[in-house]
Order: structure tokens, then sequence, then C-alpha cells
């Protein structure tokens, strides 16, 4: 990476990315931890990236376990908040 971290915090927060962890209970996935990110990058960037890493490394999801990820801009936060 080129920029310090200084440099980092001056760019706009555009979106954010969230990578909800649910577990199959009573027939119904529930999530038991998300993991959340703010991000800079423009929505098509993140979700080219996420596209990659996940095609890289393969989705995970069980029968019991799974996770899953959204990308986000921040004129959508309430359907992130919706479920």
């Amino acid at each position: 990476m080129s920029q310090n971290s200084s440099e980092l915090w001056k760019r706009p927060c555009r979106l954010l990315t969230s990578e909800p962890q649910s577990v199959l209970i009573d027939n119904k996935w529930q999530n038991v931890m998300s993991v959340i990110r703010l991000s800079s990058d423009y929505t098509v960037t993140a979700s080219a990236r996420m596209e990659q890493i996940w095609g890289q490394h393969g989705a995970v999801h069980t029968d019991e376990f799974r996770i899953d990820y959204r990308v986000v801009p921040f004129s959508e936060w309430t359907a992130l908040l919706d479920g």
C-alpha cells in the first residue's frame, strides 16, 4: 500500500461490507455474529473484490453454519438494519 495511514483517514467512507455468520436453529438461519467493515471504496470495486476473495477461497456454507456477505452503500443502511 503506497498511502500512509493518515492519508487513508482523509478518504470519505462510502459503504460498508457485512459478513453475517449464521447457524441453523429450528429450520431458521439465525445470525450469531457479524463482521462489519467501513470502506472508502466504491460499491462496484468492493463487490468485485469480495467476489474475487470468495471465488478464490470458496463459500462457507454447511448444513448448519454459513457466512454470507453484503456490500452496502451508506445510502442503503436501512436495508442492512432491516436484515
